[in-house]
């Protein structure tokens, strides 16, 4: 099942308008939905996405780990858990197991327990 976006739409259409400005005419069906800038099927995205940190002067974290497209995953797991998604639907939305979540995000979920577990009894 696939459960879309809709903040997304806005990005799919600026996509879209690049990919005319760029080619001077809208896609075929026929077309690869993700291409390169010469039009053909795109192979592997990992060397771009391994170039966006080092762009953005953000090619370490804090701790002087390099960052790499494999990065994305862990920040989106850490942003979802974050706002509180179920650790159950993230497993299942990131094809992973509870376990492997527990295991590798266990201490994002402290901070945000101990934070509904502050204030006072009043």
């Amino acid at each position: 099942m696939l459960v879309s976006n809709v903040n997304a739409l806005d990005h799919f259409i600026n996509l879209w308008d690049a990919y005319v400005a760029v080619h001077d005419r809208e896609p075929r069906m026929d077309e690869a939905v993700f291409g390169n800038a010469i039009g053909e099927r795109a192979k592997s995205f990992k060397k771009g996405l391994n170039a966006l940190p080092e762009a953005a002067e953000l090619k370490t974290d804090p701790f002087g780990r390099a960052r790499t497209a494999y990065s994305f995953r862990h920040t989106y797991a850490t942003r979802q858990l974050q706002k509180g998604t179920d650790i159950y639907t993230l497993a299942i939305n990131m094809r992973t197991s509870v376990k492997m979540i527990e295991a590798y995000y266990s201490d994002v979920i402290p901070d945000d327990i101990a934070r509904q577990l502050e204030g006072d009894f009043g």
